[in-house]
């Protein structure tokens, strides 16, 4: 019986073991949300090129700062919609980050990395390192 037991629970996902997360966990962060958790704060992950750790500064007035390794960057960010469009300097063009959560992880989606989502940190207020 007790077998039986431990076979059904695992079975039914309650095994013990991590699952890996869909797609599907994650939900786009609202306006609010990025007001709330990114803006004033610092954003980390792992750089474009694999190679540097960024950190990504969106301060209250509408300023950014861009770190990963020797490259640094300052720019210009406001709300579009349930995103946010940043203007770096070094960069010719504007794009819009949509960011998305499960609760507690976050990822997100840079149209200049493709349609792939890529995972990062929030750490409180403007961090570099």
């Amino acid at each position: 019986m007790r077998r039986l037991l431990l076979i059904s629970l695992f079975v039914m996902g309650l095994g013990g073991l991590p699952h890996p997360l869909r797609a599907d966990d994650f939900k786009v962060m609202t306006a609010a949300e990025i007001g709330e958790k990114i803006v004033g704060n610092t954003i980390t992950g792992l750089g474009r090129r694999g190679d540097c750790t960024f950190y990504d500064y969106f301060a209250k007035d509408g300023s950014a700062t861009s770190k990963c390794g020797n490259y640094a960057d300052t720019g210009q960010w406001r709300p579009g919609g349930d995103s946010l469009c940043i203007k770096w300097t070094r960069r010719s063009n504007e794009y819009c980050l949509t960011f998305q959560t499960d609760g507690s992880k976050y990822q997100v989606i840079n149209p200049d990395r493709g349609p792939t989502p890529f995972p990062f940190s929030i750490l409180p207020g403007k961090q570099e390192r």
